[in-house]
């Protein structure tokens, strides 16, 4: 739900949005870069959260960003692409479904001397209940998603793209040709 949800926002400026989820056996490889066609594009990463509940109907959520992620953004700003963090804002596993309200957020940096970072948000308003420190911005409105895209990000080739994607995958950790524990939905765009 959240990969439609984002890309159904960003189609409304951008002719073309592709989400890949990065594997280096397939789109790193030989065949995807003989895909390639020489045209620019903008990179979002976007990484999908879980919401948090002790019961269910409760009137908020808890979401978390893992210290891991605020490495792996700083990875991304450092090569000119925004990281989002999205999560269905539902407090019940019957609430899942593609028409389910999504809420985005910008991971910004790593909150001093924190590791990881507990957000509550109110499920009627939508609002952070407990505003997180300065590394995290958000809810986004569609405007300031369409902003971000459009803004702060850099224009990417193909091969930059994957030079990007295998230094998360490294970093990450774990089984090489896994990579870690996280691994964000990338969104290639074009105008």
């Amino acid at each position: 739900m959240l990969v439609p949800s984002l890309a159904s926002i960003l189609s409304t400026e951008f002719r073309s949005v592709m989400p890949i989820y990065f594997w280096g056996s397939r789109e790193g490889g030989n065949t995807a870069a003989r895909c390639d066609d020489r045209r620019p594009f903008k990179v979002l990463a976007m990484f999908a959260r879980r919401p948090k509940i002790l019961a269910p109907g409760q009137p908020s959520i808890l979401m978390k960003i893992n210290g891991a992620l605020f490495e792996q953004a700083a990875i991304c700003h450092g090569d000119g692409v925004p990281v989002l963090a999205g999560i269905p804002m539902v407090s019940s596993l019957m609430d899942f479904g593609m028409g389910a309200r999504c809420g985005w957020f910008s991971i910004e940096g790593r909150p001093s001397g924190a590791f990881d970072e507990h957000l509550s948000i109110d499920l009627a308003g939508g609002l952070a209940v407990d505003r997180p420190s300065s590394g995290i911005r958000g809810p986004l409105t569609d405007h300031e998603l369409l902003s971000i895209a459009q803004a702060h990000t850099a224009e990417k080739s193909w091969s930059d793209f994957v030079h990007l994607a295998n230094q998360l995958r490294a970093q990450a950790g774990g089984p090489p040709i896994f990579g870690g524990t996280y691994k964000p939905v990338y969104l290639l765009l074009r105008r």
